[in-house]
């Protein structure tokens, strides 16, 4: 290819890589322009240039700690259609329409593929998803909250062993945040289980996308059978 062919590729992939764009890590789909009512809306800027202003149409627009780009919180209260707009020297670079029509409701926990706070289940379906998740009711897979810990209490004879479980610290991040499935010495535990055995999961706390750690109704009992 001609070298002066060459550079306009060139010049182009450099600005291509170098634009700026936005993702939300506290929704497991980035690409949705959902923002909550009266909640603190995390929103990460990917390479936003040094000295460029972010604006934003809505109540409040906050800068907090990322670690690795720059990111804002972003606050509504009203339903309506809002905007953040980045400009560097005085020019408008980015901009990106956002959503709010609905409050988050509270999150609620629940076992594997197992639903509920009382169920009965065989060992094969505690076994198919051993693992603690929390979910919003009607959005199970918009937002992000991550469990952190809870106590396991196996019930088996009439003997109780209770195990902590300390799953992960308060930090959202954008990797997919499952409750993690149980250790293998557990699973083991779980497979010796017969029919009239309990599993009691009870103490769960999650952290949502406020960094607030909330403690779960419950406990979750299921009954082998």
């Amino acid at each position: 290819m001609r070298p002066y062919l060459l550079l306009p590729l060139l010049l182009c992939a450099v600005f291509t890589q170098a634009q700026v764009h936005t993702y939300i890590p506290d929704l497991k789909d980035t690409s949705l322009n959902t923002l909550f009512l009266r909640y603190p809306n995390t929103v990460v800027f990917a390479n936003l240039p040094d000295g460029a202003q972010v604006k934003f149409n809505g109540d409040e627009i906050s800068p907090i700690s990322y670690p690795v780009e720059k990111a804002y919180n972003l606050r509504v209260s009203k339903k309506g259609t809002y905007t953040v707009q980045v400009f560097d020297k005085n020019k408008e670079i980015y901009k990106r329409d956002f959503v709010a029509n609905k409050g988050m409701s509270d999150p609620f926990a629940h076992f594997g593929i197992i639903k509920g706070w009382t169920a009965t289940a065989t060992v094969d379906d505690v076994l198919a998803d051993p693992a603690v998740y929390c979910d919003i009711p009607g959005n199970p897979t918009i937002y992000r909250f991550r469990v952190i810990r809870y106590d396991i209490m196996l019930v088996r004879d009439g003997d109780v062993e209770t195990i902590h479980k300390h799953v992960s610290n308060q930090h959202i991040s954008t990797d997919d945040i499952g409750g993690k499935t149980f250790d293998e010495e557990t699973k083991q535990k779980i497979k010796l289980m017969k029919k009239g055995d309990k599993i009691i999961i009870e103490d769960i706390k999650v952290a949502g996308p406020d960094k607030q750690v909330r403690t779960m109704d419950g406990p979750i009992t299921i009954t082998i059978k």
